[in-house]
């Protein structure tokens, strides 16, 4: 999936919209991007709820680890956002 998302992400035809211009490749950076935040973030919340229901060290690693993730994934969503808003808006945050 990684290989496909740059691949077809840096190469493939894209619809040609007069705002969007070659900024639309971005969506196969920037929604997975968010798409795989909240799906990390979901997995640490039920480990974190099943580690507060039966405490173990192994279930908090894995709602560490697994949040830690997301939080990186939701950093890299929020600057492939702004680079997209930038080219396509003019502005990197409004």
């Amino acid at each position: 999936l990684l290989t496909y998302a740059v691949v077809m992400g840096f190469l493939g035809n894209v619809p040609r919209l007069a705002i969007l211009n070659e900024t639309i490749r971005n969506l196969y950076f920037h929604v997975p991007m968010w798409f795989s935040m909240t799906l990390f973030l979901l997995v640490a919340s039920v480990y974190s709820a099943m580690f507060l229901a039966k405490p173990t060290l192994q279930k908090n690693n894995i709602a560490f680890y697994f949040t830690v993730t997301g939080m990186v994934y939701g950093c890299l969503g929020l600057l492939t956002g702004m680079v997209w808003a930038k080219f396509t808006w003019g502005t990197w945050w409004t």
